[in-house]
């Protein structure tokens, strides 16, 4: 399921900050899961502005920047008024 920048019910009104948020909270998933980051082989990010996928696509070469995993960008509405991005992985432990 898709992750959003959500930390002890607060939110930063920052899509920078809510996608560094949303990709720890993965990453920390994925470590309780035995996987990391490095075995993300899929990820889509959904923006409710077009104008994000500038200011997000640095944050996720942050996290990928070795694996650089297959990446869909996706404009739409979310459930949250104060979500403006949520990412979503696959990952795959060999």
């Amino acid at each position: 399921s898709g992750t959003s920048g959500f930390k002890d019910g607060q939110i930063s009104d920052s899509e920078v900050e809510q996608a560094d948020q949303a990709l720890q909270t993965i990453a920390a998933a994925l470590e309780k899961g035995g996987a990391t980051m490095a075995d993300v082989v899929r990820v889509v990010v959904y923006v409710t502005d077009a104008a994000y996928f500038q200011t997000v696509g640095p944050v996720l070469g942050k996290y990928f920047k070795a694996t650089k995993p297959a990446n869909t960008t996706i404009v739409c509405g979310l459930v949250d008024a104060r979500m403006k991005v949520e990412i979503e992985v696959t990952a795959l432990k060999a």
